[in-house]
């Protein structure tokens, strides 16, 4: 568990304006926040296990100071105040099984609040096999179902992500 607070002055951050990036100087924020991460595993045999982990992220981070008088008060931009991931996986011998879900809360899009992007759930699924091979290292093979749910979702302002996707992935170690 972590609990923080930076109070940060002379910040530039970018913002879309009629389709055109600018800088904006605020002159002091302050920025709060509580992390909190947990994990655990549990053996089921000597070739099984599955394993939990999850992470929630309470963020607030507000303009103190600006040169613009109407922003003080607001949060910045594209800063959820929740976030929270967490993942269930089970591995049997060579193969891995695992399933992740993440939950990121409603962010405003304008220095003013007053626009809002919504909240939104994604889960990610996939199956891993991993070959030793003698003298050559490990092999492995991950194939992945990105966006499970095929949620119409975005991070920023008229850019939305992918929908459902296909992932395949060939990793050797030496």
């Amino acid at each position: 568990l972590s609990i923080y607070q930076f109070n940060i002055s002379d910040l530039i951050f970018w913002r879309n304006v009629g389709n055109i990036w600018s800088p904006r100087n605020v002159e002091a924020i302050v920025n709060r926040g509580l992390e909190y991460s947990a994990w655990m595993s549990i053996k089921i045999t000597s070739s099984q296990s599955v394993s939990f982990k999850h992470r929630y992220d309470l963020v607030y981070t507000q303009i103190v100071e600006s040169d613009v008088d109407k922003t003080v008060g607001s949060e910045l931009i594209n800063q959820p105040r929740h976030q929270w991931n967490g993942r269930i996986s089970w591995k049997c011998g060579i193969w891995r099984f695992y399933y992740t879900h993440t939950f990121r809360g409603s962010s405003f899009v304008d220095i003013y609040n007053e626009k809002v992007i919504d909240e939104y759930y994604v889960a990610n699924a996939g199956i891993g096999h991993t070959m030793p091979i003698v003298n050559w290292g490990i092999l492995e093979i991950v194939i992945e179902t990105k966006n499970v749910w095929n949620a119409n979702y975005r991070t920023f302002q008229f850019t939305p992500l992918p929908l459902r996707s296909y992932h395949a992935t060939l990793s050797w170690s030496i």
